[in-house]
């Protein structure tokens, strides 16, 4: 950052915070659209799909109007703090009155860069600070107009917010990525094989034990946070659709016959016997990127690579037609729902021929692998962002929170 920069408060450089409209709002028919705190992301962008409007008469548009650019923030109850910054989207539109509005002055700084500011933890932990706990969070107008950012020279804003906006972009192409391959795996899956349970191309049906080397629970010994000894997965580090996810990982103290017994190889199959009925059943597939075990709340699987391949059974497990089959098949309470070894190897498992479930296999790797790059541009773009927003919006108080991440388990593991 240059010499340059100096701090300023929201107020300092925007108009007085003007509060929305107070008005009844209705999902159809004619009107001037409606921008509420629902109609807002987590990322900031306005949501389409819930378009809601007022009637035009009551809309006060020279008072509620929003321009390109102008900044909305939420300013009561669990979403206090969240913003969005206006873009151009073809229609007059107005603001809910849970949204306060503030119009920057653009000879001095740019709503983009505010609009950033607003997505850093520096701006998070100053709006921790001013909201008040009543019946729900709050904050003002006036308070919020005391916000304090770094102030670069405008031809500096713009060399950030291009940065800023490119790592988003690119984070955003890595979103849409993963989630075109989640919808192609299943496609390719039903192209190749059909149904997996109506089986319509009349394959040979095995029981899945049949065709498997090894059944085996996890470890159930105690994890912990050291960051040192053998990697474990838990039921958060595969997701529902079987996506590893390995950032937040635990560690054992393992002998080495221990390791040996659960130690996870290329292929291995992971099912998740324990977890709410929604949830238990899913599996995930271990690509072997480090050494690990599993916790025992999954059951690894090691197939018999003659038979079958680990991807074509990842792929069979995670299917619609599976996901149905294994929420009937689940036992127990709700919030704790159990499938065990036996069951899990009495499953049907259609067998096409090998050479075909290869060629899955193979598509699958490939347009993986187009996604794992797009991980790692990802990264190193988040990265470099994350650098820069530490560097513009943090503060000295300390290291920022670091933001909690939402759990598809419901069932807290114990171990």
């Amino acid at each position: 950052m240059s010499s340059s920069s100096n701090s300023v408060t929201l107020g300092e450089v925007s108009e007085k915070g003007q509060y929305g409209l107070n008005a009844p709002a209705r999902a159809e028919g004619d009107g001037v659209r409606f921008i509420r705190i629902t109609d807002i992301d987590e990322a900031g962008d306005l949501v389409h799909s819930k378009r809601a409007v007022v009637d035009a008469s009551a809309a006060q548009i020279d008072k509620y109007g929003l321009h390109v650019g102008d900044l909305l923030i939420a300013r009561s109850g669990a979403t206090a703090g969240k913003s969005y910054m206006h873009k151009d989207i073809g229609e007059p539109a107005v603001y809910a009155g849970y949204l306060i509005r503030f119009r920057v002055d653009t000879a001095r700084v740019l709503p983009e860069y505010v609009a950033h500011f607003f997505r850093s933890q520096g701006y998070w932990r100053q709006i921790n600070s001013l909201t008040r706990v009543a019946a729900q969070p709050n904050v003002n107008a006036k308070e919020m107009a005391t916000l304090s950012l770094e102030l670069p020279s405008l031809d500096e804003q713009w060399r950030i917010v291009d940065i800023l906006d490119r790592a988003a972009s690119i984070e955003r192409l890595r979103a849409e990525a993963h989630e075109k391959l989640r919808a192609f795996i299943p496609a390719l899956f039903i192209k190749m094989f059909g149904d997996p349970v109506a089986n319509p191309m009349g394959w040979e049906v095995r029981p899945l034990g049949d065709v498997s080397t090894a059944v085996q629970y996890g470890t159930s010994q105690k994890a912990n946070d050291s960051g040192t000894g053998t990697p474990v997965l838990r039921m958060g580090n595969v997701s529902y659709t079987g996506e590893l996810s390995c950032e937040d990982l635990k560690y054992l103290d393992l002998s080495d016959a221990d390791f040996k017994k659960y130690e996870l190889l290329e292929g291995d199959i992971l099912f998740n016997r324990t977890n709410s009925k929604e949830l238990v059943g899913k599996t995930g597939l271990w690509d072997g990127r480090f050494p690990a075990v599993a916790a025992s709340y999954f059951i690894r699987l090691r197939v018999d690579p003659e038979l079958v391949t680990p991807t074509f059974v990842w792929a069979f497990m995670n299917s619609h037609s599976m996901k149905k089959r294994l929420f009937e098949m689940a036992r127990g309470a709700i919030g704790q729902s159990n499938i065990n070894a036996k069951e899990l190897k009495s499953i049907p498992l259609p067998l096409p021929p090998l050479g075909q479930q290869k060629r899955f296999a193979e598509v699958i790797s490939a347009t993986s692998g187009i996604s794992n790059t797009a991980d790692t541009a990802s990264a190193t773009a988040a990265a470099l962002s994350a650098s820069l927003m530490a560097c513009l919006f943090g503060d000295a108080g300390g290291e920022p929170p670091s933001p909690s991440e939402p759990q598809d388990d419901r069932v807290e593991e114990v171990q």
